[in-house]
């Protein structure tokens, strides 16, 4: 499947952000990463491998993981041969290395749905068809990055070859931590672009 990889270093000094997005998954195989950005922690929202629930993670990935698999623009020898295709994530590491929401059988397949993630000095919030799915302490934001400072829209940072299968309709970062009123009130409106 087809991913972006955002420019290196586009979070620099961002720990207060929302991050939105309208999505529509077509499989529900694997973990399906709507976005994995490398943060403070590796930062992701997609869906729980396999099924329909709905989750957010900031975790430290296991040190058994590779620090990060070059993407193929970085691998001059790079085939679709080449790239692994499916690729398991490594084992979630320990609850106290790692913040997790998860909202069970919350998605649709092929049916729009529009997430914002919320990342503020208390904590992190999590929204799906602007309802509150949950919060989580990580504090990280996205900016303080430890790591490769790679930032993915529709992959895992680890494997890049594990794609998200679906749609994406269109894709906000505020440089704000927006309210759960500004992302309800917001999320159908076309922007202007002087919001």
């Amino acid at each position: 499947g087809n991913y972006l990889e955002l420019p290196s270093q586009l979070f620099q000094g961002l720990n207060e952000a929302t991050f939105e997005c309208w999505v529509k998954w077509q499989s529900f195989k694997a973990n399906e990463h709507v976005f994995e950005f490398d943060a403070a922690k590796r930062v992701k929202v997609g869906n729980k491998s396999g099924t329909a629930d709905l989750e957010f993670t900031a975790a430290v990935p296991d040190s058994a993981a590779p620090a990060a698999a070059p993407s193929p623009r970085e691998r001059p020898d790079a085939s679709p041969t080449s790239i692994p295709s499916e690729r398991t994530e490594p084992t979630p590491t320990p609850a106290q290395k790692s913040d997790t929401i998860n909202q069970p059988g919350a998605l649709r397949l092929n049916e729009w749905h529009h997430l914002a993630t919320v990342f503020e000095g208390s904590g992190t919030r999590l929204y799906l068809d602007g309802v509150p799915v949950g919060t989580t302490p990580y504090t990280g934001g996205l900016g303080t990055v430890k790591g490769p400072d790679r930032h993915f829209l529709g992959s895992c940072t680890l494997y890049p070859s594990n794609s998200f299968r679906g749609q994406f309709k269109e894709v906000r970062l505020w440089r704000t931590a927006r309210s759960a009123e500004q992302i309800r009130d917001n999320l159908n409106k076309q922007l202007v672009g002087n919001e």
